[in-house]
């Protein structure tokens, strides 16, 4: 089974990912079989899962990758017997992700519910960590905001799997609706 985490920047996506790479011994999965190069993502055996992303910093996900053909080749390329994968360029997006299914089988949507103004303040403290100090586009968030909205509605009316993660208990959310979703393969 595939989850796709999904939330605007500051919402908490790489935070669950964290969590579970922190809670679980885990591997990483090489860009070219059977080498070291380039980590793409990380196997999570107690889990029978992989994760697809690099997760270095405090961001992470799918992001570094190229381009959404390169993310979605590697989602069918992982996905077997689970896969989770995130990114904000992966949030906005819907026709890319609706024709996956028809692919690489269900993807389960997982969306946070953290508020856009939590969201903005956890920007402007990673930003100030990194010694960004001064505004961004708030309004650009807001905007993000709205679209993942939208493309959460188009995903129900598709009639795919969808769920919201409370952001106070993302983590668990999450685990729980994996536990309940996951291959067993």
């Amino acid at each position: 089974m595939i989850f796709n985490i999904r939330g605007i920047s500051g919402s908490g996506k790489s935070y669950i990912v964290h969590s579970i790479l922190n809670a679980n011994e885990h591997e990483p999965i090489p860009e070219v079989p059977g080498t070291d190069i380039g980590v793409i993502g990380y196997h999570v055996p107690s889990l029978m899962t992989n994760i697809l992303g690099r997760y270095g910093s405090t961001c992470g996900g799918c992001d570094g990758f190229g381009s959404q053909d390169e993310i979605c080749g590697k989602v069918c390329r992982l996905k077997d017997p689970n896969l989770i994968f995130e990114g904000k360029l992966v949030s906005f997006s819907f026709g890319r992700y609706n024709l996956l299914t028809k692919r690489s089988g269900p993807i389960i949507f997982c969306f946070l519910d953290t508020s856009i103004e939590e969201c903005i303040e956890r920007v402007y403290q990673r930003r100030e960590k990194r010694g960004k100090l001064g505004s961004f586009d708030e309004q650009r968030l807001h905007r993000h905001y709205k679209d993942i909205q939208n493309s959460k509605q188009k995903f129900v009316d598709a009639g795919h799997i969808v769920y919201e993660l409370k952001s106070k208990t993302s983590v668990e959310d999450f685990m729980e609706i994996y536990n309940k979703h996951r291959s067993e393969k």
